[in-house]
């Protein structure tokens, strides 16, 4: 494979992987060795997980590397994982991450510590402190760097989530009630993080009215298929509609066919004005590829 198409950067996260990729500007990744604070399933920097390489496959990258005119070696990636809502953490992954590099013996232009800063899904959780993030892991790489003697690298940070995750909402339309639970026309196809690691989410229904405690569920096949529990309405009823705040990201992008489920239309708002930007699945798209 050829860097193509504007790439600028190419993310190795193994050694096979150099094999592949020609005519390119590379970033190793490594595992800095970090448990973050976060779900475990969410957490990928620390020892014994499948993402990017140890020190040793590092220095077997690097001698790669070192025969392959063709590939340039611009830097070093970290991710250590998703919704991590402490600095500290990403200050502890930068100090190992120049203690790495001091390591090698050879300067890193640049430094990527990838993303993972954790969004408020609910009004009961804190915003990322982003300012705080900026000022203090630029200190700790400048500080490490003084006390190991290796030039300062510029640093790259990758958002993600941070940036799109508010500039989504999910509607779902209720198919029926039964108390405490609440079903709607959609669930794991289309959300499967509350079923993966029990994310939570702050559901409203699209109008007011005196509430009680109910379970918000899915139409899967499966007792796991929750989305929340929320208070809504007590005369909540089929066909009213549902609002999920804060779906902008892993929700198009993770949605499935589970249990034969067609996907829903993805439609961008703006000034009031709506454009269908995806189309809905229909049935006739999930039986195309059928051949037999």
């Amino acid at each position: 494979m050829k860097a193509a198409h504007g790439a600028g950067r190419i993310v190795v996260d193994s050694v096979d992987e150099l094999d592949r990729i020609t005519d390119a500007k590379v970033l190793l990744r490594v595992l800095p060795g970090i448990a973050a604070d976060t779900h475990p399933a969410l957490a990928t920097g620390d020892t014994g997980q499948k993402f990017g390489l140890g020190e040793g496959e590092l220095r077997r990258a690097l001698d790669v590397l070192g025969g392959r005119p063709d590939l340039e070696l611009v830097g070093l990636h970290c991710h250590i994982g998703s919704q991590i809502r402490h600095v500290a953490t990403y200050e502890q992954a930068a100090r190992r991450m120049v203690g790495l590099i001091a390591r090698l013996g050879r300067p890193v232009r640049e430094l990527d510590l990838g993303g993972g800063f954790g969004v408020a899904y609910t009004s009961a959780e804190a915003e990322f402190d982003l300012v705080g993030y900026a000022e203090r892991v630029k200190r700790a790489v400048r500080y490490e760097c003084g006390v190991h003697r290796v030039p300062e690298p510029q640093l790259v940070v990758e958002p993600g989530r941070a940036i799109v995750a508010k500039a989504g909402v999910t509607l779902y339309r209720v198919t029926s009630v039964k108390h405490p639970f609440v079903a709607v026309d959609g669930g794991m196809s289309d959300n499967a993080r509350p079923a993966l690691y029990g994310a939570r989410y702050q559901p409203r229904l699209l109008r007011t009215g005196p509430t009680a405690r109910m379970v918000l569920v899915g139409r899967h096949c499966e007792a796991g298929d929750v989305i929340a529990e929320v208070d809504l309405p007590r005369d909540v009823h089929p066909g009213d509609v549902v609002a999920v705040p804060v779906t902008g990201a892993y929700h198009h992008s993770r949605a499935s066919n589970y249990n034969q489920v067609c996907r829903p239309a993805l439609v961008g708002v703006r000034d009031g004005t709506t454009r269908v930007l995806v189309r809905a699945e229909t049935e006739e798209d999930l039986l195309r590829r059928d051949v037999g």
